[in-house]
């Protein structure tokens, strides 16, 4: 992680995705061993780090960083990833140096319970499509496209 964050230059605008399988693999897997009381407690620790991480690279790189919400893209860990994104989108707009990109509920299915057909690839990934969807949050943020 730092050895690529070395590579992106100083003062530079970065998005940051968490991953679904960091929702899926870590987070449940620690609540099954015990490390955290529940899901809730999981989330919640494991974005504060993520966060004061990011946090602290808006210092020290002078980035100006924009998160990402957590790909919904899997029926089976969706509602995992749901919760993991109001929890993240709460905690970043308490956040004044983080900008959150905004584009959860144009993922979703209008009953939010699906992945968008528009957005879907492989059955695993997002397509190109969802791109469109971060282009109009940054602009929404006041980050002008280059064209």
């Amino acid at each position: 992680f730092y050895s690529v964050i070395g590579k992106i230059p100083r003062g530079s605008r970065v998005v940051f995705l968490f991953g679904e399988i960091d929702c899926r693999e870590g987070i449940i897997m620690a609540v099954e061993k015990g490390k955290y009381k529940d899901m809730d407690e999981g989330i919640s620790r494991t974005i504060d780090f993520y966060l004061n991480v990011l946090d602290s690279l808006t210092k020290q790189q002078e980035f100006v960083i924009y998160v990402q919400p957590v790909a919904p893209v899997l029926n089976e860990t969706r509602e995992v990833v749901k919760v993991f994104n109001k929890t993240l989108k709460e905690k970043v707009l308490k956040t004044p140096s983080l900008r959150f990109l905004d584009i959860l509920d144009s993922l979703l299915t209008a009953d939010k319970k699906g992945l968008n057909p528009l957005y879907e690839m492989d059955g695993t990934h997002m397509g190109p499509e969802y791109c469109k969807l971060i282009e109009t949050s940054l602009q929404a943020l006041g980050l002008e496209s280059k064209q």
